[in-house]
């Protein structure tokens, strides 16, 4: 009997090991992520592997919850992971959880703001009308809550969802790369790390 009652508790702890493994969580907001996600593209199930978990602050204040996913990621060194972020070919994911809300207009100063901080003069100028396309998709102000998911796909297409609803695509090797540096330019305040986290050797 004590033998069987060993075997079950070690049993359940493993399990509880396995459950606690299979979600990363966002220590600052305590936003769980799971460990993977599932999508279709172009008639085919994808599966994105968590790459790490961040929270934006400003002033103090949680705005959001940002889970990076990768599909078949590999471990390697810090500055390889940062560089293959912004390549075309794997399938790449934000997941953004809000925690705050702006309005409308807010939200486009917000973004545009972004852009602006982290893409060079010269490339401003060739990819602003796709930067404006872009603004163009959110519709809205941003509530507590909102779920917004962008997706990095072959082929440098760039798709937003916004609680589960697509708002549009947009396909440009260069506009690609400038919305993968709002997170992960060197200028980013993001914690990079903690991104790619589970990608470091």
């Amino acid at each position: 009997m004590k033998r069987f009652m060993s075997f079950a508790l070690g049993t359940l702890f493993l399990a509880l090991i396995n459950l606690s493994m299979a979600n990363s969580v966002e220590s600052a907001s305590g936003f769980t992520f799971p460990a993977e996600v599932q999508f279709e593209n172009n008639g085919s199930e994808v599966i994105l592997d968590l790459a790490g978990a961040a929270i934006r602050t400003k002033f103090f204040l949680n705005l959001y919850a940002i889970g990076y996913y990768l599909h078949n990621p590999l471990k390697m060194k810090r500055a390889a992971a940062l560089d293959e972020l912004v390549k075309d070919g794997k399938i790449k994911q934000f997941t953004i959880k809000w925690l705050y809300e702006t309005d409308f207009k807010t939200t486009q100063k917000a973004f545009l703001a972004g852009f602006q901080k982290v893409v060079p003069a010269e490339e401003y100028q060739r990819i602003e009308p796709l930067i404006k396309k872009y603004l163009s998709f959110y519709t809205t102000g941003i509530k507590k809550g909102d779920v917004h998911i962008l997706r990095w796909l072959p082929g440098n297409i760039i798709t937003l969802e916004v609680n589960g609803d697509n708002k549009g695509e947009i396909a440009h090797p260069v506009f690609a790369k400038c919305v993968w540096r709002l997170w992960f330019d060197s200028t980013s305040i993001m914690n990079q790390n903690n991104l790619v986290k589970n990608l470091l050797n």
